[in-house]
């Protein structure tokens, strides 16, 4: 990373600026936030990206701008998230400034669904922690990791179906006791929602199922529709404003309410980060360190500010 000028790019489609085509510093003059994606954009399959942090760093420390995390991964809480950025990178950041699924589940259900108590969780110990920490009871998670269902006819087997709610997230140890349970309370009545709907996972020699897969098997056992409150989805993008736009006004001691700050998303996903963030009215960069490349730009006909 230079302070002055980004390594040059091919040609880009659509007549988009590539990073080359501006100077770093009138792009960083131009935005007070710098929202990054972390898979894909800081961190890949082997580690951290090449010198990722050290952008952040950069932006954080000489700049003095504001830098946030908006990540899909939802096994983390945003203290866990932290302390592992932390520990594995060198890199420090507020948990408040880490905006991520279990943290979103917890926040939608006490603004959309106040009466919300108890949640059944298919989901890590660490999201679990993120819903029991804003007030919820939680039930399922890792608790039923071991679970079996003992008979096809369910015989004398108990499922615990009565929760006010279901949050589904990514779960190493779902099984198909989770599944069942997750299953009767959304037709009981629950609140179902969903982390996000990413498909699968790339794990570069194959696919795993990711959270996306979990929901679509209960939306297809229940016959309802998951509410979802990560990326693209409108939820997560108006909360990351908000949250934003609330911490720069304090910092900057602005009472105006027509003043926002400028704000960019930096992403490595058309479909969930770049096209989240132009339907919030944010404008977005398109990183090629991860899911998408130059050629995805007009098949997917999303287009990104920068690449």
């Amino acid at each position: 990373f230079k302070s002055t000028q980004m390594e040059f790019l091919p040609k880009v489609p659509n007549g988009l600026k590539t990073i080359e085509q501006c100077f770093i510093d009138d792009l960083i003059v131009n935005y007070d936030v710098f929202v990054f994606d972390v898979d894909g954009v800081l961190i890949g399959p082997s580690g951290t990206i090449d010198k990722s942090f050290q952008v952040l760093e950069y932006l954080q420390r000489k700049c003095m701008k504001l830098v946030y995390l908006f990540s899909n991964n939802g096994m983390e809480s945003r203290e866990s998230f932290a302390e592992m950025l932390q520990r594995r990178f060198q890199f420090g950041i507020s948990p408040s400034r880490i905006i991520c699924p279990s943290f979103l589940a917890a926040e939608y259900l006490k603004m959309n669904h106040p009466h919300v108590r108890s949640i059944y969780a298919i989901g890590t110990q660490n999201m679990e922690e993120e819903l029991k920490k804003n007030g919820f009871e939680v039930r399922g998670g890792y608790s039923h990791k071991d679970k079996v269902v003992t008979n096809v006819w369910l015989k004398g087997q108990t499922f615990d179906s009565d929760a006010d709610a279901v949050v589904v997230c990514k779960d190493y140890h779902i099984n198909q006791y989770k599944i069942m349970c997750a299953s009767f309370a959304i037709q009981k009545g629950a609140v179902f929602v969903g982390t996000n709907r990413d498909p699968r996972y790339d794990m570069k020699k194959f696919f795993t199922p990711d959270t996306g897969a979990y929901v679509k098997a209960l939306e297809v056992a229940t016959e309802k529709k998951a509410e979802i409150i990560g990326k693209p989805e409108k939820f997560g993008f108006n909360y990351l404003k908000h949250s934003i736009t609330q911490e720069w006004k304090n910092m900057k001691q602005v009472q105006s309410e027509n003043s926002k700050p400028r704000i960019i998303m930096i992403g490595d996903s058309l479909q969930y980060d770049i096209k989240g963030a132009n339907e919030a009215g944010l404008d977005s960069c398109l990183v090629l360190s991860g899911n998408n490349q130059l050629d995805d730009i007009p098949k997917n006909n999303i287009d990104p500010k920068f690449v």
